[in-house]
C-alpha cells in the first residue's frame, strides 16, 4: 500500500515544501518516511523502517545518541526522507536569506531556541504536529523541517524526545544547533555577528 504520493508526476527535483507532507514517499528515486503508526508497527513488527516499502536504512541508536560530533551522519539519514530532502534542496526565499545574514549566526541560534521553546518545548504544544509553516520566509523554519525539530512527533522518532515532556536545556541546544549547521550549510558566507 502507497502512502501519500504526493504530486507523483512531478521530478523530486521540482517539488517545493508545499507538495510534500510529512508522511510522502518516492521510493523509486530512494526517498522515504520513515515514520511508522502503531497499526504500520503492529503489520511489520517494528519502527525505524520506510513505511511505503520497509527500506532499512537508518541506524537509530546512533542517530539517537543525539551527538552533535556524529552530525555528518545524522544529516545524511535525514536527507534519505522525501520531506527532508525536499527541505534540503528546495530554494530558500531571499528575504530569508538577506534576513540571516543580517542577523548572524549568534542571534540566529538564540531565535531557533526561542521558536523551539515556544512551539515545540512544552509538554503539550498548540497545533501539534502543524506548528511550524512550511513556506514563508522564516529560515528557522526551513530548518527545522530539514532538522526534524519541527514537531515533538518528528523529534520522537528521529531523536528519541518523547512527547508529553518538556524539553530539557540540553535538548533545546542540541535542536538549536541542527538548526544552525543546517543554516550554515545552505547560507554562504553567515557570519558570526551578522552584518547591518
Amino acid at each position: 500500500m502507497a502512502f501519500k504520493k504526493v504530486q507523483p508526476d512531478k521530478p523530486v527535483s521540482q517539488l517545493t515544501p508545499l507538495d510534500v507532507t510529512c508522511t510522502s514517499t518516492r521510493c523509486n528515486d530512494k526517498l522515504h518516511c520513515f515514520k511508522v503508526n502503531k497499526r504500520l508497527e503492529k503489520k511489520y513488527g517494528r519502527t525505524g523502517i520506510c513505511r511505503d516499502c520497509q527500506a532499512d536504512l537508518v541506524d537509530w541508536e546512533r542517530i539517537r545518541m543525539n551527538n552533535l560530533d556524529d552530525v555528518n551522519y545524522t544529516f545524511t539519514m535525514l536527507r534519505h526522507e522525501l520531506i527532508r530532502h525536499v527541505f534540503w534542496h528546495t530554494e530558500i526565499s531571499a528575504k530569508a536569506i538577506d534576513t540571516a545574514l543580517q542577523k548572524g549566526r549568534i542571534v540566529l541560534k538564540e531565535k531557533a531556541i526561542e521558536e523551539l521553546r515556544k512551539k515545540v518545548g512544552g509538554e503539550k504544544n498548540f497545533r501539534e504536529g502543524y506548528q511550524t509553516p512550511k513556506g514563508g520566509d522564516d529560515i528557522i523554519h526551513y530548518a527545522q523541517h530539514a532538522t526534524a525539530t519541527c514537531c515533538r512527533k518528528c523529534m520522537e522518532y528521529w531523536f528519541k524526545i518523547p512527547i508529553g515532556t518538556v524539553l530539557t536545556e540540553k535538548q533545546l541546544e542540541y535542536c538549536a544547533e541542527l538548526i544552525i549547521r543546517y543554516i550554515d550549510d545552505r547560507v554562504k558566507d553567515l557570519s558570526k555577528a551578522g552584518i547591518k
